[in-house]
């Protein structure tokens, strides 16, 4: 009886981890939830490593990641910042 449960909660927990990644995949490799992605992975390790240029390298990396996603998703659209009465373009060359 205890391997039918353990059989279950581990089916279960495939089946998470496979809808998780079908809801988080992004849609091509080449787009900027990868870079969103790949912040978050930075950040991650920033947090695991044990030297200070390591933690400071990754960290970089992910303020770089993060920076570039934000920009390619709102690049060409207009946004409105909550608050404030303008729009903003996207800032021509």
């Amino acid at each position: 009886m205890s391997s039918l449960f353990t059989l279950l909660r581990d089916l279960f927990f495939i089946n998470l981890i496979v809808n998780i990644w079908q809801r988080a995949k992004p849609p091509k490799t080449f787009s900027w939830q990868t870079l969103l992605y790949l912040s978050i992975f930075s950040a991650v390790m920033s947090f695991l490593a044990r030297t200070d240029y390591v933690k400071d390298a990754l960290a970089a990396l992910g303020w770089l990641f993060l920076t570039l996603s934000v920009a390619w998703a709102l690049g060409g659209r207009k946004f409105r910042v909550p608050f404030l009465i303008s729009t903003f373009n996207r800032v021509p060359g």
